[in-house]
């Protein structure tokens, strides 16, 4: 079982500059490389590339919204030099731009007068017959002006003298009809837009009469939507006729390299790719550049000195979602240990015992089996409710009734002080185990050989005591010899005038350590606390389903119930074993003193790894 981590494979690839996009993205794309350049100076080899995309961007403000989901290049097209592709690029849209711009201008005329349209039909709908006659109220003047306020919701608390009104409320805003004084209208309007009201201006080619009107208005309506349809139609030709979709695509893939590959050593001709791959053989890297028909040189190599490896965790599929443990403290070094192996058999034997229950865990399995790949974090439900329906099997328990099942070990009521001395037995085993990678992980520390030797003795001393109190306590005298070795090993290597000094604070640190021993021992008690709640709990929801009266409000109580037990009690139980596994069992060896891999992203977030 390998118990570590393993640092990643320095790669080098040669390729022309004129694949060196493709490459780069090539690789991106299996989520094995991590780019780093060498000691040699690296110069931009993308040329004026970050001065071209500030244009583009300038210009995806303004015309981003009429742009079609970027598209790729066929994989069939030949190569070309990022800067080369820039400036087809920049062309292609300065020209769509002259065509498009009076297309958009227009565009967004038709749709303000289409909301506009759709505004004033409203307010003619509810205003009915008690409006004026509007021809003659949008001719106003010279003295006197006119318009048409839509406020979301309210009124104004106060008017301005002289202006006369007409207020109408329609299904989702109020409409407020004003006539008064150029100037008047102007302080309306400062008020109104407290209530972020918005300003209409009556067309003067409605006719006076309502109902003449209103058709008028849906005649123009439908005018509009033609028009609107005819230009849209036309800038999407526009969009076909220059491959826009296309052209938004190298754009897109521009500005990746420009924020993650601004610099690497290049010639004219050949460009030089460095870094760090979790692919340890070469050979998926190998694949992926041939089936994207990418040439160029690629080979492991030693890395440079001074730079520091990342480290890769090497776990196979079943232990890969257990990872999530250890990643709360980092990642591990060359000669730290990897858990993750052993926290796939003790976190899901922990819940499972808390969370005993047939039905229940089955209910945790398929969320977990449904769940996973949208939230990756929830794959632990898989192993969770396996183990839950082992105990609950163990329990005879199903849906929280003990009536349907023979529990195969105990009910967890009847017989508690089992279930907790269980308890307590399992927890010394995953403290034993933690000691154990103690000493492990000492031992793998080269510069410090012979300390290994005192993380054995106290965890001899720690199976010793624990062996003691569970078969005969004449054995638990057995733990001398081993904390005299314990205190051999601290005290032997030190000088001879500091001996004594050593002595007396090895003593003292090993009676806290101890002392942390017992507590973190006795935590795991709460293991059986916790599988004594869940079994009261059934029984709870299994009373008042019988007390209910009929067969469907039972039903039904047994369905919230058991609902309420997994969403509630399985979170509960979820963060105790999250607990018990980072504050009991990682105490005493975790360290985090590697680097973590970081894969370069590539365009558009799709990655293709070992993992999948």
């Amino acid at each position: 079982m390998n118990l570590r981590p393993s640092p990643a494979r320095w790669f080098e690839l040669l390729t022309t500059r004129a694949e060196l996009t493709r490459a780069l993205e090539c690789l991106a794309h299996t989520g094995a490389v991590e780019l780093q350049t060498r000691s040699e100076p690296a110069g931009r080899w993308n040329g004026r590339l970050a001065e071209g995309l500030a244009q583009y961007q300038k210009l995806r403000e303004t015309y981003g919204p009429y742009w079609p989901a970027p598209g790729a290049r066929p994989p069939s097209e030949p190569p070309a030099v990022a800067t080369d592709v820039l400036r087809s690029a920049a062309r292609t849209m300065a020209a769509w731009v002259a065509e498009a711009a009076p297309l958009i201008t227009r565009l967004e005329a038709l749709d303000r007068e289409q909301a506009e349209l759709e505004l004033l039909q409203e307010f003619m709908r509810h205003g009915g017959e008690e409006l004026p006659d509007l021809r003659k109220v949008a001719g106003a003047g010279p003295m006197l002006a006119s318009g048409l306020f839509v406020i979301p919701q309210g009124w104004p608390a106060s008017m301005p003298p002289s202006v006369l009104v007409r207020r109408v409320r329609g299904e989702r805003r109020n409409y407020l009809l004003a006539v008064g004084t150029a100037e008047q209208l102007g302080v309306l309007g400062d008020q109104l837009a407290e209530l972020k009201a918005r300003r209409v201006d009556l067309p003067a080619w409605l006719p006076g009469d309502g109902a003449a009107a209103l058709a008028v208005l849906e005649q123009r309506q439908a005018t509009v939507a033609a028009e609107l349809s005819a230009v849209r139609a036309g800038l999407e030709e526009l969009n076909r006729r220059y491959d826009l979709a296309r052209v938004l695509g190298d754009f897109t893939s521009l500005e990746w390299l420009e924020r993650y590959v601004p610099s690497l050593p290049a010639t004219e001709r050949l460009a030089w790719v460095t870094g760090w791959t979790s692919d340890t053989d070469g050979r998926r890297l190998e694949s992926a550049l041939s089936a994207a028909s990418v040439h160029g040189l690629l080979r492991l190599a030693q890395p440079p000195l001074g730079f520091d490896p990342p480290m890769i965790l090497t776990n196979p599929g079943w232990a890969r979602p257990f990872e999530l443990f250890l990643r709360m403290f980092g990642v591990p070094g060359a000669s730290d240990v990897d858990p993750s192996r052993v926290v796939a058999f003790i976190a899901p034997v922990l819940f499972g015992y808390m969370f005993g229950d047939v039905g229940q865990g089955l209910v945790l399995l398929l969320a977990g089996l449904t769940l996973r790949r949208r939230i990756p974090a929830l794959a632990l439900l898989i192993p969770g409710g396996i183990m839950s329906m082992a105990f609950g099997l163990l329990f005879g328990s199903v849906f929280a009734r003990e009536d349907l099942l023979p529990a195969l070990w105990l009910r967890p009521l009847e017989d508690p002080i089992t279930l907790l001395l269980v308890a307590l037995l399992f927890g010394s085993i995953v403290i034993a185990a933690g000691l154990l990678l103690e000493t492990l992980q000492w031992r793998w520390h080269a510069e410090q050989a012979r300390s290994w030797r005192a993380p054995l003795a106290l965890l001899a001393s720690y199976c010793i005591a624990v062996t003691g109190l569970i078969l005969d306590a004449r054995i638990g005298w057995l733990v001398l010899p081993s904390v005299a070795w314990y205190l051999f090993e601290i005290t032997h290597g030190a000088a001879a005038g500091e001996r004594a000094r050593t002595l007396g604070r090895s003593l003292s640190e090993l009676t806290e350590t101890a002392v942390r021993l017992i507590i973190n021992t006795l935590s795991f008690v709460r293991v059986g606390a916790f599988a004594l709640g869940h079994a009261g709990l059934g029984i709870a929801v299994v009373s008042l389903a019988e007390a209910a009266g009929s067969r469907a409000a039972a039903l039904l109580v047994m369905v919230l119930g058991n609902g309420l037990v997994i969403v509630l009690e399985g979170l509960v139980v979820g963060i105790q074993t999250t607990r018990l596994v980072l504050f009991e069992f990682f105490i005493r060896f975790i360290r985090s003193g590697g680097r973590p891999f970081a894969p370069l992203p590539p365009p558009g977030g799709e990655t293709h790894s070992e993992n999948e």
